[in-house]
């Protein structure tokens, strides 16, 4: 019974989506958001990937009895919201585990309890101040310290929330101990979190493969380096999911040779997926520091490209 839910966006009614695919089937928007969430269900009630194998768009609409609502879905763009696959046959939900299967529930349980945290931190403390009962005078050693200022009074034994709420805050400052820092051998930015860059750009030059920066050397070359190799540290620091990450790069491989600025695209993905995540990807790239000479071009070792000279060979 745990995990018999599904995720739902709060502005799903007003996405353009739903509006196109209204104005498609012919139905009103609110009716396409509940036949959304009918089939929805059906997908994470009866596939364990968002494959549905040897299903046709024609039995999808027999579930949510209207016809032609799952081509409208296929039709979407940039995005599809259905695919179909042909060997072997099955519609597939792009993005399946975004929001639904046990992963994606798991991960909307811990951000919505990271949130909730965050609400009682910020909220002021009203637990009323503990009340010292009248007890056995101290002993001699605690009355000469105490009484010449050279010594600390026993601390009174605190109620067991008080107790709690001391053992949180030891625990959330030795784990800022911790994570002091986001550069290399101990050098970056006082706060954030600890990062292998090394390993981030190992990452980085897998998401180039996908993402591939500006090829002339120069400002905007290096813009897109910097943000692949902090996406790329964002993900190995363990402050966004792999998810996230491969969500992102499927969704720019999914529109192929059509998108001219595949970073910028990349980077408005990755936005998106940190919101659903309960992060804003602008304040954690804000908050790496890249190492010195992190960026250095090895296609010209940091230098200007050599001049282009003409080929004076015979031929």
């Amino acid at each position: 019974m745990a995990n018999e839910w599904i995720k739902i966006r709060l502005d799903l009614p007003d996405d353009p989506a739903v509006f196109a695919i209204a104005h498609a089937t012919g139905l009103d928007p609110d009716a396409v958001v509940g036949k959304l969430v009918r089939l929805w269900v059906w997908f994470d009630t009866h596939t364990a990937d968002g494959h549905a194998r040897g299903v046709t768009f024609a039995h999808l609409d027999r579930v949510l009895f209207c016809d032609g609502f799952a081509q409208a879905m296929a039709n979407l763009e940039p995005e599809p919201w259905l695919e179909v696959q042909a060997d072997p046959p099955a519609v597939i939900m792009p993005r399946f585990d975004r929001h639904n299967g046990s992963s994606a529930k798991r991960r909307a349980q811990a951000t919505r309890r990271k949130q909730k945290q965050r609400e009682n931190e910020a909220e002021p403390e009203t637990t009323p101040a503990a009340v010292t009962q009248p007890g056995p005078p101290p002993s001699r050693p605690d009355r000469d310290t105490t009484a010449t200022g050279t010594g600390t009074p026993p601390r009174p034994k605190a109620r067991p929330e008080e107790e709690e709420e001391r053992e949180e805050e030891e625990e959330k400052r030795s784990s800022d101990e911790r994570t002091t820092t986001n550069g290399r051998n101990g050098e970056g930015r006082p706060g954030g979190p600890s990062i292998d860059w090394e390993a981030a750009r190992l990452e980085a030059r897998a998401i180039a493969q996908t993402v591939p920066p500006a090829p002339t050397p120069g400002p905007q070359r290096k813009a897109d380096r910097s943000l692949i190799l902090k996406a790329a540290a964002l993900k190995v620091s363990g402050q966004l999911s792999e998810n996230a990450i491969a969500d992102s790069l499927a969704a720019v491989s999914a529109l192929g040779p059509n998108i001219k600025n595949r970073v910028a695209y990349f980077h408005k993905c990755l936005a998106n997926q940190a919101a659903d995540e309960g992060q804003n990807l602008a304040q954690l790239l804000a908050a790496l520091d890249l190492p010195p000479g992190i960026l250095t071009d090895s296609k010209t070792n940091g230098q200007a490209p050599p001049p282009v000279r003409p080929n004076l060979q015979p031929a």
